[in-house]
């Protein structure tokens, strides 16, 4: 949709007046913007999940990716004070798994 909006505004044969011309131009930078906002923000996601052991095991032990793992150990904080969490029941995850930190 960005090259055709970018086609559209540098076709001078349409009827695009020059206010909608230079609207279209800063929406199109702030959409930019966002995207370039998002991609930081799931760099930071990734490299969290690359770091955190208990992120990287949610991920492997409920199915879900790197976002949900994140919100779910960032809620929960520490595993361990649980001897038996059915997570699953709060993702949807497979319920065949069993998260078990706090077993020792």
């Amino acid at each position: 949709m960005s090259a055709q909006l970018s086609d559209t505004l540098e076709d001078a044969s349409n009827a695009l007046s020059g206010l909608a011309r230079m609207t279209i131009e800063r929406a199109q930078m702030q959409w930019k913007e966002l995207d370039d906002h998002i991609d930081w923000c799931d760099q930071r996601i990734a490299a969290h999940h690359k770091q955190n052991e208990q992120v990287r095991q949610a991920t492997e032990l409920m199915g879900v990716g790197p976002v949900t793992a994140s919100a779910v150990v960032a809620t929960v904080g520490n595993f361990k004070q649980f001897k038996w969490l059915p997570v699953w029941r709060l993702v949807g995850a497979d319920t065949t798994t069993k998260l078990q930190w706090g077993q020792e």
